[in-house]
């Protein structure tokens, strides 16, 4: 009852004066499903390398590993120290899925630290898994998810060492249960992101000290 990917190979022989066909059927799920996270590393180093703000690295990370994966929809948060809650930064979804009010409802929301799945991140410092989030009890956003028809569901942190930064979640309208290997690759996704703003950060403390210091020369 699933569609699966298949690689077939044949040829034809003679035999008793008759062409046959012979066959082979492999399913290479496993193998394109590892191609694919592959590809998802690959181009987050490549976003992260071309991006020079957060904003625009965040936008661009989360529709190529959504489209990389062939998951449907992908959040960022930023983590507001102030208030100790999370923040929505940016939300991407593929065209096939009606999710206004889950989006209207998510721009809106904040989360402290162990409420839903963002926040569930940020206490734990490391991904979360959800099989479905519309029988979640720890997911506040389960009505307008499950009119969005989304279901499955991971997060993962930002971090900055063992600083929790933000947060990045991800959608899928298919029931998922736990995939280890895939959290722990968005596990090193989250760490290169966190390098990519603290060497940001570093960059924005350098260019300020500068001017600084040409406005006393001028002085």
């Amino acid at each position: 009852g699933t569609v699966f990917p298949v690689e077939i190979s044949a040829s034809t022989f003679t035999y008793k004066g008759r062409k046959v066909l012979c066959g082979i059927i492999r399913d290479i799920a496993a193998r394109k499903e590892a191609e694919r996270r592959l590809d998802a590393q690959h181009v987050v180093t490549k976003v992260l390398s071309e991006s020079t703000t957060l904003n625009e690295a965040l936008s661009r990370i989360l529709s190529s590993m959504c489209s990389a994966l062939e998951w449907d929809l992908g959040e960022a948060w930023l983590f507001d120290p102030k208030n100790n809650v999370l923040r929505c930064s940016d939300i991407w979804h593929t065209a096939s899925v009606e999710v206004l009010e889950f989006k209207t409802v998510t721009r809106q929301a904040t989360f402290s630290p162990g409420i839903g799945l963002p926040g569930s991140v940020l206490s734990k410092a490391k991904p979360v898994w959800i099989a479905d989030v519309v029988h979640d009890a720890n997911f506040p956003r389960a009505p307008v998810a499950e009119k969005g028809g989304l279901h499955g569901a991971f997060g993962f942190p930002i971090l900055a060492g063992k600083e929790v930064l933000g947060v990045i979640s991800i959608y899928s309208r298919d029931i998922k249960e736990p995939d280890k290997d895939l959290l722990d690759l968005v596990e090193d996704i989250g760490r290169r992101i966190g390098l990519f703003i603290m060497r940001n950060q570093a960059e924005e403390q350098i260019k300020a000290s500068l001017k600084e210091k040409e406005v006393l020369l001028e002085e």
